[in-house]
């Protein structure tokens, strides 16, 4: 995969670098920790080959913080809040397109990334941490972090470059001798920072805590740790796992800060496990899902009707309501079909509520819309799936009528006690599907 083109967008008064690889069917953003512009990120072997595993699944947005790289300079005065910084990354991901992005921030990039999900909701789909933290140093409430005078001492060893096979050892122990990387994290830190803005953002970081934000954060998170690392100790991961409601706690083998130093294989698969909700280890295995099809009604008329230009106009506003709306409700478009998408959502209630909510936006523009759903066994293929539930869902839909929400007999079984309501609309034999099927109109 080839280095991303370096890109900027304004925020507030700051210019902020980003870029993007990749070209999976989710977006994920990458906030590190560390002076390295992402520019140098693939001069790094074990790095590049992180982002070729993250870009396999994920359209992978990367950013410099401000102060850092291509973006714009910071004074000592005004390093950049949590808050600023949060929204530096909600415009970077307005800018690149994306309508919801997994967020995965390690180190130093936690507490931001923490900001963005609790500031931004709707722009972040999943919330991943990684050897992360709330609060960088100890008080009475929180006596896991440093000393502020450690800290102090520490932040000084690394800025002037003194005592690097300790600082090494307590980082990174798994690369004490490794000299390309101490070559890549000099050369990257001396491009990357000048020493005025490394003090000011180091000296930012010595207060932030973020511990108030936790309880707000809806998106689904995953906190990672590994249960050795001796700079933020695996207790700042149980204090986020324990504190932001109904996070997953993973805790991972080794004693490396940096998440792409030492084993790499178990974390990978299981963000791509989290965010696609398949990974490519279990290629050609069987997987429960809710499948959501949808398309126009009589596009093919209303094309010629409108003409070229406004018909382009009205399937970006299509794409653009239905990636909000399966965001929003923890989905994903599998596929497109020109007109419409097959997606897979985690629960049937999700997929009736996406699919009205995608009906009625795109009702106001002059677009109708039908939908089917099923939820069954589906066989992964990779971010694909097939299978012939797939085919079962796709035929469902073809029964619909305009704003109409049609569901497989299979679907008001599982979502008993919730809000929907059905109304039979009889037993079908369903091309290619063996048997009749029992099919209802779905109202939220």
């Amino acid at each position: 995969m080839e280095a991303s083109e370096v890109r900027h967008v304004l925020s507030g008064r700051h210019h902020i670098a980003y870029g993007i690889e990749g070209s999976g069917s989710v977006d994920l953003m990458y906030v590190g920790s560390g002076f390295v512009p992402f520019s140098m990120y693939r001069d790094y072997p074990p790095l590049a080959a992180v982002l070729d595993r993250l870009g396999s699944f994920g359209r992978v947005i990367l950013n410099d913080r401000r102060g850092i790289g291509s973006s714009d300079p910071i004074s000592k005065e005004s390093p950049g809040t949590p808050e600023e910084l949060a929204g530096d990354l909600a415009a970077i991901l307005v800018a690149s397109g994306s309508t919801g992005a997994a967020v995965l921030a390690e180190g130093l990039g936690s507490t931001v990334a923490i900001e963005l999900a609790n500031r931004f909701p709707k722009l972040v789909t999943h919330l991943i941490l990684f050897n992360g933290f709330a609060k960088q140093t100890a008080s009475d409430d929180y006596p896991i972090g440093w000393d502020k005078q450690e800290a102090q001492a520490l932040i000084k060893d690394i800025l002037d470059g003194s005592n690097v096979s300790g600082l090494t050892e307590l980082l990174n122990p798994d690369i004490a001798d490794d000299d390309v990387f101490h070559r890549f994290a000099s050369r990257g830190g001396q491009i990357g920072a000048s020493r005025g803005s490394a003090e000011a953002i180091y000296g930012s970081l010595a207060d932030v805590d973020v511990r108030h934000l936790l309880a707000g954060i809806t998106a689904p998170t995953l906190v990672m740790h590994r249960k050795d690392t001796r700079f933020y100790p695996v207790e700042h991961g149980r204090y986020l796992a324990d504190h932001i409601p109904n996070a997953t706690f993973l805790e991972l083998e080794g004693s490396n800060q940096l998440p792409y130093l030492g084993d790499t294989a178990v974390w990978l698969k299981a963000i791509e496990q989290f965010v696609v909700g398949s990974s490519g280890a279990a290629e050609g295995s069987r997987a429960l899902t809710t499948m959501l099809f949808t398309d126009i009604v009589g596009s093919t008329e209303l094309a010629a009707d409108v003409g070229d230009r406004r018909w382009a106009e009205l399937l970006n506003r299509l794409e653009s309501v239905t990636n909000e709306r399966l965001a929003a409700h923890g989905g994903r478009v599998v596929t497109t079909t020109g007109d419409g998408v097959l997606a897979v959502l985690p629960m049937p209630t999700a997929a009736v509520a996406a699919a009205a909510e995608i009906i009625q936006s795109l009702d106001s523009v002059g677009l109708q819309v039908r939908a089917g759903i099923h939820s069954g066994e589906v066989e992964m293929r990779g971010t694909d799936i097939g299978g012939i539930a797939v085919n079962l869902a796709a035929r469902i839909m073809d029964l619909a009528g305009p704003g109409e929400i049609l569901v497989s007999g299979a679907v008001p079984a599982i979502t008993i006690g919730s809000a929907i309501e059905y109304e039979a609309r009889g037993v079908h034999e369903l091309r290619g599907v063996p048997g009749r099927w029992p099919v209802l109109a779905a109202r939220p």
